[in-house]
Order: structure tokens, then C-alpha cells, then sequence
């Protein structure tokens, strides 16, 4: 089989798993459609994952504390993001790289910024009618 024919099987099985996890009839949906042995075997690995790893998932839930503090630090404004990359130590050699990129950067900018200035004028002046 080439890849081009796989994609009926891929989003078959995606429309299946998503049925699954979304705890929907599923056989409901294979009646509905002529299914291979190959596609029946995906469904049944699916199926067995599903059961298995949501008893995992609701044995080992996250505790409230984390729960709580991982909300904390995601709503937190930026000050706290700010003060944790400022609290990380960066090597001077990286700090006046930084600090020189920055300074090469704006006189760029700048020299730029005169320049396309410079030709706008140049053609303004150009197009004046002579009289």
C-alpha cells in the first residue's frame, strides 16, 4: 500500500479514538461502514489503551496543591516570568554580546531609517516641474 492509501484507515481511526475517548458508541460506528480486519485490529489496541490508561489516569490524578499552584503561576502576571529570567545567571561574555547586538542593531536602524529618508527626498525633488 502506498501512503496516499493509508489516509482513509488514519482518519477512520482518528474519528474512532476521538469516539473513544469522548466515551461514545463506537460500534454504533462500525456498523454504519464496511471496516477491514486491519482496521478492526487498530480499533480493538485502541479500546485496550483507552481502558487501561483511564484507570491509570484516574488513579494518579494530579493533588489540589499542584493543581492550585499551577494555576497560580499561569495566571500570575508577567512580573513573575520577568523576575525568574532576570534571577538566571548569564555568563558576562553573553551579557556584552547582548548589549553590543543591541547598540550594532539601533545605529542600523537609524542609518536606515536617514537613508530611505535621503531617496524620498531626492525623488520629491526630482519630480518638482521646472519652470
Amino acid at each position: 500500500m502506498t501512503p496516499q492509501d493509508d489516509t482513509p484507515i488514519e482518519d477512520k481511526l482518528d474519528a474512532l479514538t476521538t469516539a473513544i475517548l469522548m466515551e461514545r458508541d463506537v460500534d454504533a460506528m462500525l456498523r454504519d461502514e464496511p471496516v477491514s480486519p486491519e482496521l478492526m485490529g487498530l480499533v480493538d489496541i485502541i479500546r485496550k489503551l483507552s481502558l487501561h490508561l483511564g484507570e491509570y489516569a484516574h488513579q494518579h490524578a494530579p493533588s489540589d496543591g499542584f493543581v492550585s499552584r499551577l494555576k497560580a503561576d499561569l495566571v500570575n502576571d508577567d512580573e513573575g516570568m520577568l523576575s525568574r529570567l532576570r534571577a538566571v545567571p548569564m555568563p558576562l561574555r553573553v551579557q556584552i554580546a547582548t548589549g553590543l547586538a543591541a547598540i550594532v542593531a539601533g545605529i542600523m536602524f537609524i542609518i536606515r531609517r536617514r537613508m530611505n529618508n535621503h531617496d524620498e527626498q531626492a525623488i520629491d525633488m526630482e519630480e518638482l516641474p521646472a519652470m
